[in-house]
C-alpha cells in the first residue's frame, strides 16, 4: 500500500471514529437537554428515562473513543529514567511492612532502618546517575550484511570522565520505526515506560561491559545474526545500569542516525530444485550451446554436426559422442520480481522465499559468469557483472515490499523488450503473460 492509500485509509478511520462518537455524545446532550426541560414541566417520570437514556449513550461513547484515543498517546514527556527491576519489589515491599511496623509500634530502631533503607534507595539513584554521565556510544558494521550469517559488529564505549569509572553497562540499540511505535497499545506504552526499553530482547540487549575506567575506550566484536531482510533505521542507543544495588534500573538514551540494510538470505543452489522443481530444468538450459566453452559430452543424435564428434570418448565408450558447447548468446539472464496482486498472509511468506530464490540465483549466475540484470516495479538494473552489481542487486531485493501499485511499473512493460536473454519470472498471476521457450513464470502459490 502507498503513502497515500495509507493517508486516506487513515483519514476515512479518523472521520468515522469522528461521526460515530458526535453522534453518541450529540445525542446524550439532547436527551439532557429535554431531560431539564420535562423536569421543568413536572414530567419526572419522562425526565428521569431521559437522564438515564442521555448518561447511557454518554457512557457507550466514552468506552468506544477513550481507549482509541489513548492508544495514540506519546510519552515523550514522561520518559522516566528510572525502570523497575526484579529486585525493585521485594525492596519496595520491605521498606513499606517496615514502615507500617514503625509507625504502629512507634519504635526508633525501625524507624532507622526505615531510614537506611530509604537512604540507600536514594544513594542507587545518585551512583547510578554518576557512573552513567559522560559515556559516548559508537557502532561499527560490515558494508554488506546478509540474513542468517553471523555478522561481526564492533561497539565501541568511551568514558570521558576523568577519574571516575562506570561499572556494569549494558548497551542496547534502538531501531524501532516511528509507524511501529504509533501502533503500540496503551498498555505496552505503559509498560515499557514502568519496565524501560531493556524489557525487550534483541538489539535492546546488545553488549554488557562490567568497568569502564575512567578516562577510557573499550571495543566490544559481537557476532550477532539478524533473521530477516530489509532495512533497521538506527535511532540511537541505551546505556543503561542496575549498579550498585540492583534496585533500579538507570538508562540514558543517546541519539543517533544510521541505515543498516540487510540482504535476503542466500540458498545453495542445489538445494533450489527442492523449492522450485518446475525452474531446475530451465535453468540448467540456460547453459547449452554452441560456443567455445565445453558443457557436457553426450551420444550422437541425429542431425548432430560431425565437426564437434568427441573421438578419445567415442574409443573409450565403443559409441559415438559428441561435445556440447554453451551457447554465449544465452549467457544472459533477467530475474524479474512482480508485485503481489492478491494480499495474503500465505503469499507474504511465499514473497519472501521467492527473493530468497531470486538472491540465490543471481549469486549462482554471476560465479559463473554470465551478465545479469533485476526487473522489479520500483528499481531495474542493466546487464552487468562483477561483485558491486551483485550488491546492488541484493540490496533491491531487500527492500522490495509485496505491494501493489498501479502506477508503478507493470510486469507486462518489464517483459516487453528485445532482449536476447532467458527470464525467470516471480508472480502470483500468469494468466495473459507471453509463453516463450525463453521465459519462465514461478506461480508464487506453487513455492
Amino acid at each position: 500500500m502507498s503513502q497515500e492509500s495509507s493517508d486516506k485509509a487513515k483519514f476515512r478511520r479518523m472521520l468515522r471514529e469522528f461521526l460515530i462518537t458526535s453522534s453518541f455524545f450529540g445525542s446524550s446532550f439532547l436527551l439532557a437537554m429535554l431531560s431539564t426541560f420535562l423536569l421543568q414541566t413536572g414530567d419526572y417520570d419522562l425526565a428521569v428515562f431521559s437522564a438515564l437514556a442521555s448518561l447511557i449513550l454518554a457512557t457507550i461513547g466514552g468506552i468506544y473513543i477513550v481507549p482509541k484515543l489513548a492508544s495514540r498517546i506519546k510519552f515523550t514527556f514522561l520518559k522516566i529514567p528510572y525502570s523497575v527491576t526484579a529486585e525493585t519489589i521485594f525492596f519496595l515491599v520491605t521498606t513499606i511492612v517496615v514502615g507500617i511496623a514503625a509507625v504502629n509500634t512507634g519504635n526508633n530502631l525501625l524507624y532507622l532502618v526505615l531510614s537506611v533503607l530509604l537512604a540507600v534507595l536514594m544513594a542507587s539513584g545518585i551512583i547510578s546517575e554518576t557512573s552513567l554521565r559522560g559515556i559516548d556510544v559508537s557502532l561499527r558494521f560490515p558494508e554488506h550484511i546478509f540474513a542468517d550469517q553471523e555478522t561481526m559488529l564492533e561497539l565501541t564505549l568511551i568514558n570521558r570522565k576523568a577519574i571516575l569509572p562506570s561499572f556494569s553497562v549494558t548497551v542496547g540499540i534502538l531501531s524501532e520505526l516511528e509507524q511501529e511505535e504509533e501502533h503500540k497499545s496503551f498498555g505496552q506504552k505503559l509498560k515499557r515506560m514502568l519496565m524501560g526499553i531493556e524489557a525487550q530482547q534483541g538489539l535492546k540487549k546488545f553488549a554488557h561491559f562490567s568497568v569502564l575506567p575512567g578516562n577510557c575506550r573499550l571495543t566490544q566484536r559481537i557476532n550477532y545474526t539478524f533473521r530477516h531482510r530489509g532495512c533497521f533505521l538506527i535511532t540511537g542507543f541505551t546505556v543503561s545500569t542496575k549498579f550498585p544495588f540492583g534496585f533500579l534500573r538507570k538508562t540514558h538514551e543517546k541519539q543517533a542516525l544510521g541505515e543498516l540494510v540487510v540482504y535476503p538470505r542466500l540458498r545453495p543452489f542445489y538445494l533450489l530444485s527442492s523449492s522450485i522443481p518446475v525452474l531446475a530444468g530451465s535453468v540448467e538450459s540456460i547453459r547449452r550451446g554452441l560456443s567455445c566453452d565445453l558443457y557436457r559430452i553426450r551420444p550422437y543424435q541425429f542431425r548432430d554436426n560431425l565437426r564437434h564428434v568427441a573421438w578419445k570418448a567415442t574409443a573409450k565408450t565403443r559409441r559415438l559422442m559428441v561435445k556440447e558447447f554453451t551457447r554465449e548468446d544465452e549467457r544472459k539472464l533477467t530475474v524479474v520480481l512482480d508485485e503481489l496482486h492478491t494480499m495474503t498472509r500465505t503469499l507474504e511468506e511465499k514473497f519472501e522465499l521467492a527473493i530468497e530464490i531470486a538472491a540465490s540465483l543471481i549469486e549462482h549466475f554471476l560465479e559463473q559468469g554470465a551478465e545479469l540484470r533485476l526487473l522489479t516495479p520500483v528499481e531495474q538494473t542493466d546487464f552487468d557483472t562483477g561483485q558491486q552489481h551483485f550488491y546492488r542487486m541484493m540490496r533491491i531485493l531487500a527492500l522490495a515490499q509485496p505491494t501493489y501499485d498501479k502506477e508503478r511499473l507493470t510486469l507486462e512493460q518489464m517483459l516487453d523488450d528485445d532482449q536476447n536473454d532467458y527470464k525467470v519470472v516471480f508472480t502470483d498471476r500468469s494468466v495473459g503473460l507471453p509463453d516463450k521457450r525463453d521465459v519462465k513464470v514461478v506461480d508464487l502459490s506453487s513455492l
